[in-house]
């Protein structure tokens, strides 16, 4: 216990630790200034007008969600289904997108909206806070390797893996800290935005649930870079090497594998399985044409649970591989 206490202090000793989590603060604080300057409070007759259109569109929207579904009826069933309904509402399209269109879609200003917006905010924000807590934990392993400290502390402590996990547990208490400030602050920030300049929305209990989970999941991203960035940086020994991995896979693996192989590459790649954590799911649409020419669609879907094994798997693959290392490597 005594050694996590030193090391608590140590990590919120340094002056990265809290210059950046103020710069992360301010950063907040200038996109929701952004958010206000831009959010336009529509009037009554633009109400009007909207809730007008909104209910010109319905019985068409019912109508496709109708033949949507009759369409889905008959190929279980084994029935033929209409050309012209097959090519609009084709195998596999989820029936459950044809949805009613709200007023808020067709007000001429441009409120912000707050249950609209908030979940990607939250993501937006996520992998900014994931950035950080990379820079973080390499910055933190990094400059102890530099000034020599990591010898002097294991002279008093010569358990390496004790050493170790209070470090990395250190950094996940530091990284929780700058999380909860920064969700909180981007929560209530937007919430007032839409109350004085903008539009709250229907605040329901399924709502609530759905940002408390993706602000979960964030969380949980975050504190995944922070395992990578400590990691990279505790083998590697030094901060610059720790970012030029991070820099290296994002310009080569991601840009480059997606400028040659183009969507193909999709289902292999760190981002693709982190969208598909935040985002509950998603689906990659890649087309593939035979050599007569016919192009077809192909779906993969990653799940949930395919992002949180692919990158919860990859961090801890990163920490265990660096105990290794350091329990076995010169310290000097």
């Amino acid at each position: 216990m005594r050694l996590l206490i030193v090391e608590f202090r140590r990590l919120f000793a340094r002056r990265f630790f809290w210059i950046g989590g103020v710069a992360l603060l301010l950063g907040l604080g200038f996109v929701l200034g952004i958010t206000a300057a831009q959010s336009e409070i529509p009037d009554a007759a633009d109400r009007a007008r909207a809730e007008q259109q909104a209910a010109e569109q319905a019985p068409r929207t019912r109508l496709d969600r109708e033949r949507c579904e009759e369409a889905e009826r008959k190929r279980q069933a084994g029935e033929s289904v209409d050309p012209a309904i097959d090519q609009q509402f084709p195998a596999g399209f989820d029936c459950d997108q044809i949805v009613e269109p709200r007023p808020e879609a067709f007000l001429v200003d441009n409120p912000f909206r707050f249950t609209a917006e908030m979940e990607d905010r939250t993501q937006v924000l996520t992998v900014v806070l994931a950035l950080f807590a990379f820079l973080v934990g390499a910055t933190a392993v990094g400059a102890e390797w530099h000034h020599g400290t990591l010898g002097a502390l294991l002279l008093w402590e010569p358990r390496r893996i004790r050493v170790y996990m209070a470090k990395l547990l250190a950094l996940f208490g530091g990284v929780t800290v700058l999380a909860v400030l920064g969700y909180a602050a981007n929560v209530a920030g937007h919430w007032a935005v839409a109350e004085l300049r903008g539009l709250v929305g229907d605040v329901s209990l399924d709502f609530q649930r759905e940002l408390a989970l993706t602000t979960a999941r964030g969380f949980a991203v975050a504190l995944a870079a922070a395992a990578a960035g400590f990691a990279l940086a505790f083998m590697l020994r030094r901060t610059a090497a720790a970012l030029g991995v991070l820099i290296g896979y994002f310009g080569i693996a991601e840009v480059g594998a997606r400028a040659f192989f183009s969507s193909d590459a999709d289902p292999y790649l760190l981002t693709s399985y982190t969208a598909a954590w935040l985002a509950d799911g998603i689906k990659l649409f890649n087309y593939d044409c035979g050599p007569a020419g016919f192009c077809g669609e192909q779906t993969i879907e990653l799940t949930l649970w395919h992002g949180a094994l692919y990158v919860g798997g990859l961090a801890l693959f990163l920490v265990l591989l660096s105990a290794v290392v350091f329990r076995r490597r010169e310290v000097a």
